[in-house]
């Protein structure tokens, strides 16, 4: 979204769905398979986002509105080589039109919105989501999703890059599987020159 000259930018992926999940630290043990905590960041992550874009500041958005979604067909063919499989029976977690690929409550794409479907973890490889930014003026990004060391961290590193002149991760607003993996991925991303505050700091 845009406010103020910033574009406000949703990862709805693994909000809506099953996210990118990191492997616990120090690997499996014998006989038992390791736990996997996915909800409780993406529940923390998802709470925050009425208060973002939806009723707050929606009256204020005048230029843009940019939800950042993941979809895949079917077969699996436009996933990632590595995790393809998950997709063979044609029911992998972010299948388009299946509960995988639904938004998450709070979340809702209006008419007249934009609505921009990326298929790798940066919402801008191989979309046009530069194109939309820059022609609608948009310099300043905040961004906002899961999970932060995949989707969040390659679109922020993708955006400074593209030359973005100021880009803010809210880290209150963003989650991993383990919280030390999403401190660890905000400390590299504030250490190229990114905004970390929390959301109530950057509402200020």
């Amino acid at each position: 979204m845009e406010r103020d000259g910033h574009a406000r930018h949703r990862h709805a992926e693994g909000l809506r769905g099953p996210g990118d999940a990191q492997p616990h630290a120090g690997g499996r043990r014998r006989g038992r398979r390791p736990r996997r905590r996915r909800g409780r960041g993406r529940r923390e992550a998802a709470r925050h986002l009425p208060r973002l874009g939806i009723g707050t500041f929606r009256d204020t958005i005048s230029r843009i509105t940019d939800q950042v979604v993941r979809e895949h067909d079917p077969s699996g063919r436009d996933v990632e080589l590595f995790r393809r499989h998950h997709y063979s029976a044609g029911k992998g977690p972010t299948v388009k039109g299946l509960k995988g690929a639904e938004l998450a409550d709070g979340l809702v794409i209006k008419k007249g919105e934009y609505k921009l479907v990326k298929t790798r973890f940066s919402a801008f490889f191989a979309t046009h989501l530069d194109s939309v930014l820059k022609t609608a003026g948009i310099k300043n990004l905040v961004i906002v999703g899961v999970q932060t060391p995949n989707c969040i961290r390659q679109t922020v590193f993708d955006a400074v890059a593209l030359d973005y002149e100021k880009i803010t991760v809210l880290i209150d607003a963003t989650a991993a599987a383990r919280p030390e993996i999403h401190l660890s991925n905000i400390r590299d991303m504030k250490n190229i020159g990114v905004e970390t505050p929390t959301l109530e700091e950057w509402r200020r």
